[in-house]
């Protein structure tokens, strides 16, 4: 029987990984959530996150540490 069209010589020949199991949650035990935004606070957070994300200037190149730094900075701001 031949294998399927999909599957190529090479990747069929590669020994399988077993999967690794699932790791166990954090635990929320003496955490308490923090308190939901204002409409305002909301729209501008919203605001940020278009001006921050879409910007054409810097595009995807900003690593997710800068992406964030550059919305607090904006929320703050305005």
């Amino acid at each position: 029987m031949e294998p399927p069209l999909c599957q190529d010589a090479a990747a069929a020949a590669e020994p399988r990984l077993p999967l690794r199991p699932a790791e166990e949650p954090k635990s929320s035990i003496g955490r308490q959530k923090g308190r939901n935004f204002e409409a305002e606070e909301e729209i501008q957070l919203c605001n940020a996150y278009l001006s921050i994300g879409k910007d054409s200037n810097v595009g995807t190149g900003q690593s997710a540490a800068t992406f964030w730094e550059r919305l607090t900075n904006y929320y703050n701001e305005h």
